[in-house]
């Protein structure tokens, strides 16, 4: 499925990267002959085995997907999963439950993964670390996109008879950014009363809003909503 627009705030980022030219799926799709980026951060599969928690959006699911460029289909029907602890989009081929490549990380490009659009962002032009995002509703006035970082928590040994051992762990954070269409980024901080008092001068008009149609801030549907209306006034 097409997105209905090209990313407005991905056309107002001037980047320049050596491989922007790249058009076909043998040059977007990086083959790696070695473990250290096909599973992230360095984890054989015995070692990721032992750890609570994943790794992977979706569980490590392998879902069929499309990547887009300049309005035009350049991978079509390729197998991809999402890495947000490596922070890389993993390819299979045949069917083959390991990864055989990753995806060339082009701010131009939005890459589908299932039903989920994603669109990477090199350091700079996003608050934070930059990444993959995912977008999860847009207009021609805004969008809402979605960080997953995972990150890796050490296991701990119980000190003594009234402790126990805790295993180590995958541990998801989830950050959401409404964005204008000037490409400006504004992290959206969580609960209820703080998101209403991001939204300034037009939160008296928001909370009504909010109130009037049950919207639920922590229902990305409902929050979607809320965004796309905040920019419309």
């Amino acid at each position: 499925m097409r997105l209905q627009e090209y990313m407005l705030a991905v056309a107002f980022f001037a980047v320049s990267i050596a491989n922007a030219q790249v058009r076909n799926f043998s040059d977007y799709n990086a083959v790696q002959l070695n473990s250290e980026l096909d599973r992230g951060g360095f984890m054989s599969q015995e070692e990721l085995d032992q750890i609570k928690g994943s790794p992977y959006v979706n569980g490590g699911v392998f879902l069929p997907g499309n990547v887009y460029k300049d309005d035009k289909k350049i991978m079509d029907n390729v197998l991809m999963r999402f890495n947000a602890y490596s922070d890389h989009i993993q390819t299979t081929t045949d069917g083959k439950k390991e990864p055989t490549g990753i995806l060339l990380k082009d701010p131009g490009a939005i890459v589908e993964i299932g039903a989920d659009n994603y669109v990477f962002f090199p350091q700079g032009t996003v608050p934070g670390k930059g990444g993959y995002l995912k977008l999860i509703s847009e207009n021609k006035d805004a969008s809402l996109y979605k960080r997953n970082r995972i990150t890796y928590v050490e296991g701990t040994k119980g000190t003594d008879t009234y402790t126990v051992d805790k295993p180590a762990r995958f541990v998801s954070e989830i950050t959401y950014f409404m964005v204008d269409m000037n490409a400006s980024f504004t992290e959206l901080p969580q609960g209820k009363r703080k998101i209403l008092e991001a939204f300034g001068s037009k939160e008296k008009e928001m909370k009504k809003y909010l109130k009037i149609n049950k919207l639920d801030v922590d229902d990305e549907n409902d929050l979607s909503k809320l965004v796309l209306h905040y920019y419309s006034l």
